[in-house]
């Protein structure tokens, strides 16, 4: 989705561009809790689009987070956030530490008084260090469908019954489908290589490795791989491991995606330093050099067609990231495993 890592086609950025805007938005301003305006006194933050189920449960987790600019600096500050203006107690705010290691607000439904389709008005204060650094207004909308939801509906229709590519253009049958399970389940996540039966060389290489032995065309192919398995389990392409299939099966399935994607994750070399030359230095500075100086693993077409080492990986994550978005605030791994998909 939202991702510095993603390259994707102009159709599917679109809907990142609706994304990023529900997540992030613009900063308001508002009151403090002196009754001085809520200026941006250093920090700007972004909090532009919320919303909430109108009959959501009290814990349920509000669509959006608060973003503080300096978030881009990754920075080892302590943030901490609070709620000047709760609306009456019907929200709270923790501040969560990304696993990448930026903070954000995160707003939560406390349960009472009830929600009513409408807006409610909150008041939120950062801290950093201890420090005050700004405060912002902002709206929670309790709707019927939250954008989210619309957004994530329309996106899996597009990534499997139009453009094809975001499944990697793959519609394995089921034993090959229960045969790539098997190898990814028994391997930590790891692809088979069709022509070697082993798994991709791409996983672990070194930084010095990666400038010689890593395959812009292998990682591809193993990316389309997973895009075929995505097929597999949607709706009912698959009378085995599609809805209405063999439960088990599926279960397996999902295992097996879930695991293949995060195990893709630290797999591709993106920064400067994730790859060295023979000298042992960088391939340079910046985000983005290894795609741009490595030119044995991203020569020719790959350069210009960055986005066909991501599409096919669109549309597994589509069908996983609600179930895991659920587990990122269950628990801190799947906190880590939401992170890694987003990474991707």
């Amino acid at each position: 989705f939202f991702s510095p890592r993603v390259v994707l086609s102009l159709e599917v950025m679109q809907w990142n561009a609706i994304l990023l805007g529900m997540l992030v938005g613009h900063s308001a301003v508002g009151l403090c809790g002196a009754g001085l305006p809520c200026l941006q006194t250093g920090e700007q933050i972004f909090a532009g689009r919320f919303d909430i189920l109108a009959t959501a449960p009290a814990g349920a987790e509000v669509t959006g987070r608060l973003h503080p600019i300096s978030n881009k600096e990754f920075t080892p500050s302590t943030y901490h956030f609070t709620l000047l203006d709760d609306a009456d107690g019907r929200f709270n705010i923790t501040t969560v530490k990304d696993y990448w290691g930026p903070s954000y607000g995160v707003l939560t439904y406390s349960g009472s008084p009830a929600l009513a389709l409408g807006a409610y008005n909150l008041t939120a204060e950062l801290r950093v260090d201890g420090t005050f650094r700004g405060c912002t207004e902002l709206v929670v909308e309790a709707v019927e469908t939250t954008l989210m939801a619309t957004m994530l509906g329309r996106l899996q229709h597009y990534a499997f019954e139009e453009a094809k590519r975001l499944h990697g253009r793959q519609k394995p049958a089921d034993a090959d489908v229960q045969a790539h399970i098997d190898f990814i389940l028994a391997n930590g996540g790891q692809l088979k290589n069709p022509k070697t039966d082993a798994a991709y060389n791409f996983y672990g290489l070194s930084p010095q490795q990666r400038s010689t032995d890593f395959d812009g065309d292998l990682w591809q192919a193993a990316t389309n791989l997973v895009g075929g398995l995505g097929w597999a389990y949607y709706k009912e392409n698959s009378a085995v491991y599609g809805e209405g299939g063999d439960a088990a099966k599926r279960g397996q399935l999902k295992q097996a995606l879930l695991q293949a994607l995060e195990a893709l994750a630290p797999a591709m070399p993106v920064f400067g330093a994730d790859t060295l030359d023979a000298d042992g230095d960088p391939l340079g500075p910046d985000f983005g050099d290894v795609l741009a100086r490595n030119g044995k693993a991203f020569g020719g077409s790959h350069l210009s067609h960055q986005w066909d080492f991501y599409d096919a990986l669109c549309g597994p994550a589509r069908l996983l990231i609600g179930g895991v978005m659920a587990e990122a605030a269950a628990s801190a791994a799947g906190h880590q495993r939401y992170a890694a998909l987003l990474w991707l």
